[in-house]
């Protein structure tokens, strides 16, 4: 059986300066304090979580997806609402690091994470905005 574990993270999405395509100025510090954020807000929400609490090591490899979900587009929202799998990959690479924070896994390079996907989907309620991450234990990389 597969090590597995599944963290529903609501209303949690990008801020609005972790877009890479530059529709916005990409002002370095406002994009480094989204960073922040997202880091913060994944740590936090994975720690709150009974499953990560009740764990006693770190995954050793993992497959990592992350699925963003979101409402629609309001103008002047302070978050990033990505369409683009690629863009919201970049976006959430601060998500990545809040699962090392919170201690799920030992580092993000390639010895820990073999594979990671991201998928957007567009909800039809803003409760069901949110970012769900599923983090998967497999055979070690070589």
């Amino acid at each position: 059986m597969t090590d597995r574990l599944a963290v529903w993270l609501p209303k949690l999405l990008p801020g609005a300066h972790l877009s890479p395509n530059g529709n916005q100025k990409r002002i370095p510090q406002l994009v480094a304090r989204d960073k922040r954020q997202m880091r913060a807000d994944v740590c936090l929400g994975l720690l709150a979580d009974d499953g990560v609490r009740a764990r006693s090591k770190p995954f050793t490899c993992a497959h990592v997806y992350m699925e963003l979900r979101w409402w629609k587009r309001i103008r002047g929202r302070n978050t990033y609402l990505p369409s683009d799998p690629f863009n919201a990959g970049y976006a959430l690479k601060a998500a990545v690091d809040g699962i090392v924070d919170a201690g799920l896994l030992p580092d993000d390079s390639y010895k820990y994470i073999d594979v990671g996907s991201v998928k957007v989907r567009r909800v039809d309620t803003q409760d069901e905005e949110g970012l769900l991450i599923v983090i998967s234990e497999i055979e070690e990389a070589a």
